[in-house]
């Protein structure tokens, strides 16, 4: 059997809210899902972020493992999952308002991630999710810690 490659999204999980309808996001879970989808057996796929307890919380972890990504270390926060709210034109141009203080702003650091991190093949990373320094610091000590092999001089 091939070997297994761990692939890791690190940053914000979102829904667009459209007038219409909702959909799943934020750049860092679409790759992990991606990933995922793309590799089948050969990829283990997880999301390193944070939702809140709230029902887009609830539904943004079953979207997770319906499309089979380890949520592990998807943290629940005290605040509000993220949204971002899609609004159209009369010629359907879009603009975005993407809510503040978001769960995935308040990602913690823990033990369990800088044991996890050492085993990683590869990660993505959104620069939305580095808005706040709670979870930009955790980003980023995320990435100084990954395998020296995956890092570019």
């Amino acid at each position: 059997m091939s070997r297994v490659f761990r692939v890791v999204g690190i940053g914000e999980v979102l829904w667009d809210q459209f007038p219409d309808i909702r959909c799943f996001g934020g750049a860092p879970a679409n790759f992990a899902c991606m990933a995922k989808e793309i590799g089948g057996e050969r990829v283990e796929s997880f999301v390193v972020s944070a939702v809140g307890d709230d029902a887009l919380g609830v539904d943004a972890k079953l979207e997770l493992a319906k499309r089979n990504v380890d949520t592990s270390f998807l943290q629940v926060r005290g605040f509000p999952t993220g949204r971002v709210v899609v609004s159209l034109n009369a010629a359907g141009v879009p603009s975005y308002r993407i809510e503040e203080d978001a769960a995935w702003d308040h990602l913690d650091w823990n033990p369990k991630l800088g044991t996890f991190v050492s085993t990683v093949d590869a990660v993505c990373f959104g620069t939305l999710g580095q808005r706040h320094r709670e979870a930009r610091d955790v980003i980023q000590t995320f990435l100084r810690s990954v395998p020296a092999s995956l890092r570019r001089s």
